[in-house]
């Protein structure tokens, strides 16, 4: 048989092309996820597109438009104690009284450590100044504890966090946590709704994950990327043990993520948020798809989709622009996001990100928070960004004290650690803690909610969620139906959190040993979801294919050309084989 010439070519650009592929990705050479995909090098098409300019654009195109107070929402006009009082009854008559930040600028790591230092002397029978862990540069990544019992897990009491500075060089999340803890601080005596707060919640702050990338980082970069990764060159929202496998950057862990996935086994959290900058929106899980060959705007629902869409949109409304879902309008017209927030999925895949792994591997719910699009705003305008997120701030903080909470006991009336929690009709669990008690996130409606662990009997109970309405209390009695096994029952395959019996608190994990591979969990299959029609706003929505495609963070990716040249490489050396 003859084969034409040109077959003949097809056959072998196609069997180079598989060997190439197969060579290449289970090597992380080529990976679509950290690459094309990463950053805003496509366009709606899929097609790579370069986003370099060819000279340093106006750092004012940047800036958020104002909106008028008359077009504004509702819930970013409210005051701080009204937000509070929608969830925890306090005395709004201090308001007025209200103490600010005493000064808006730059704090390097020294600075930053001295005025963690100086509040917590300042502030002992309220705070706690502790370290996560260190830098690859050694620096302390610190976490100022705030709670009427600093240091102690109080039965009852939701653990919140917050998380700033991943990415060295986007800066605002860095600085408006450092304003945070300074007014729940100074406003604890002169404002009931504060102490309420803090007497409510035990709320943990992280201002810096990236401590060594800040250092290095240059103030007034708008999308650069001098800063954004470790000491490693290794982006720190990439290095997280994936859902979907392993690839290039999240192969080994970071000191800072190991440091970190620590932390977060190491404390009972329920709600975190992790700020971000480089764009306007409030983004959720599922970060990642499974198919690297997706359609852009494919969107991959986490089973508490409802929930998260929920704490996103809390963010996003009360804040002055976020909501409107035009990031920035001057910097890019055509980028949109109906509400002001997005699934991480549909907005681009981002394999080893920190939200997807804090869902599926602990009883955390996180969402990430970009800021606004330039990145290291010069100090002047950082008064601003306080002003526009200190409401949002406040508002999803209170959002840990909704949906379910109660203690799973025996009949001794004895605390049950580690008992699983599980929703009818939602394939994700979480665990109840040391003292027994749980907190489960969920949006309003009616459930049925089972109690369970090995060696008791299972209790069942029919609860309605009310919409902006304090947690409603379920407690659950499991009688004793042989010696106590301590372990977790996780039909999802979470990883339970371990607790000493006789102290009550978490038991240390080694994160090396347990997080090397990853546990899988039984997921919803992604779904794609249609553009939503914008409703009525200043902007109008850009038509055309959706342009939820911008760059998260903002940085392209080495390994996108390292990867690429390395797959071209594979290809020309089999056509050379085969004597193309």
């Amino acid at each position: 048989m003859v084969f034409h010439p040109a077959l003949l070519i097809l056959t072998n650009l196609l069997t180079c092309w598989q060997f190439a592929y197969s060579a290449a990705i289970p090597n992380g050479l080529l990976n679509l996820r950290q690459g094309a995909y990463q950053n805003g090098y496509y366009g709606y098409n899929g097609q790579l597109q370069n986003k370099l300019r060819f000279q340093e654009p106006n750092p004012q195109n940047f800036l958020d438009d104002d909106v008028p107070a008359s077009e504004r929402s509702p819930q970013s006009q409210m005051s701080l104690s009204d937000i509070i009082r929608r969830i925890l009854p306090c005395d709004a008559s201090g308001e007025s009284g209200f103490v600010e930040p005493a000064e808006f600028k730059y704090h390097n790591y020294d600075e930053l450590t001295s005025m963690l230092k100086g509040l917590a002397q300042a502030y002992p029978t309220i705070t706690r100044l502790y370290s996560a862990g260190k830098s690859t540069q050694g620096r302390e990544l610190w976490v100022m504890e705030i709670s009427a019992k600093p240091g102690v897990h109080q039965p009852g009491v939701p653990e919140f966090k917050y998380v700033g500075n991943m990415h060295g060089n986007e800066v605002v999340g860095r600085e408006i946590l450092l304003n945070l803890i300074e007014v729940l601080l100074k406003n604890y005596d002169n404002m009931d709704c504060i102490k309420t707060v803090v007497r409510s919640t035990r709320i943990h702050i992280l201002p810096s994950m990236n401590p060594d990338g800040f250092e290095v980082s240059q103030v007034g970069d708008t999308e650069g990327v001098q800063g954004r990764t470790n000491m490693h060159n290794v982006d720190l929202n990439r290095n997280f043990p994936d859902q979907y496998g392993m690839r290039q950057e999240n192969r080994q862990q970071e000191a800072e993520t190991l440091a970190v996935m620590q932390w977060i086994k190491s404390y009972p959290f329920v709600l975190s948020a992790n700020l971000h900058g480089g764009s306007l929106v409030a983004n959720y899980p599922y970060d990642d798809v499974k198919d690297i060959f997706a359609q852009i705007g494919t969107y991959n629902q986490s089973p508490d989709d409802a929930v998260f869409k929920q704490l996103a949109e809390t963010y996003s409304q009360a804040h002055s622009t976020m909501f409107e879902g035009h990031p920035c309008p001057r910097y890019n017209q055509d980028e949109f996001f109906r509400d002001g927030i997005t699934n991480g999925a549909k907005w681009y895949p981002v394999a080893g990100g920190m939200q997807d792994w804090n869902y599926l591997n602990s009883n955390t719910f996180e969402i990430t928070v970009e800021l606004g699009c330039w990145k290291y705003p010069n100090p002047e305008y950082l008064q601003q960004f306080w002003q526009v997120n200190k409401r949002p701030l406040i508002a999803y903080l209170m959002e840990v004290h909704k949906g379910v909470h109660g203690f799973v006991r025996d009949d001794q009336n004895r605390p049950i650690a580690n008992a699983t929690i599980r929703v009818e009709g939602i394939n994700h669990n979480v665990v109840s803690n040391a003292d027994g008690d749980y907190w489960r996130l969920l949006a309003p409606g009616d459930y049925r909610i089972t109690a369970l662990k090995k060696g008791y009997t299972v209790a069942r109970r029919k609860v309605t969620v009310v919409k902006d309405a304090p947690a409603t209390v379920v407690n659950f009695q499991l009688a004793s139906q042989q010696p106590e096994d301590n372990s977790a029952v996780r039909e999802d395959g979470n990883a339970p959190q371990q607790f000493d019996e006789a102290s009550r608190e978490p038991v240390t994990v080694s994160i090396e040993d347990e997080f090397r591979e990853f546990p899988h969990q039984q997921l919803v299959v992604p779904s794609v979801i249609p553009p939503l029609a914008p409703t009525t706003k200043r902007h109008t929505a850009p038509t055309g294919p959706s342009s939820e495609v911008a760059m998260r963070g903002g940085a392209p990716s080495q390994g996108a050309s390292v990867g690429l040249s390395a797959f071209i490489i594979l290809l020309l050396i089999c056509e050379f084989y085969l004597g193309f």
